[in-house]
């Protein structure tokens, strides 16, 4: 974002069906962190998505890049790092 990038997609398993007991969750608590800065930050919280997509959905990945692109598109052309802009939340 500090880029120019107009989204991240933060992807994991669906909560509940991780191999890795409880990754998603502390994936979750994570990104409710990082919501909680982004927005003293001037940041829109759904610059950072969260995408909890199974293997079996992989057909739904390109669904959600075409989300973030969507985004971007509804955000000002500038940098957030650029610091003769504040940061964008509009």
């Amino acid at each position: 974002m500090w880029q120019g990038a107009p989204g991240v997609p933060v992807s994991g398993c669906r909560i509940g069906d991780c191999y890795y007991t409880d990754a998603d969750h502390r994936t979750k608590k994570r990104l409710e962190r990082m919501w909680k800065k982004m927005e003293k930050m001037g940041l829109r919280k759904e610059r950072l998505q969260p995408e909890w997509i199974s293997a079996a959905e992989g057909a739904r990945f390109p669904e959600v890049m075409e989300q973030i692109e969507h985004l971007g598109k509804t955000l000002p052309r500038r940098r957030c790092g650029d610091p003769k802009n504040s940061c964008c939340k509009t």
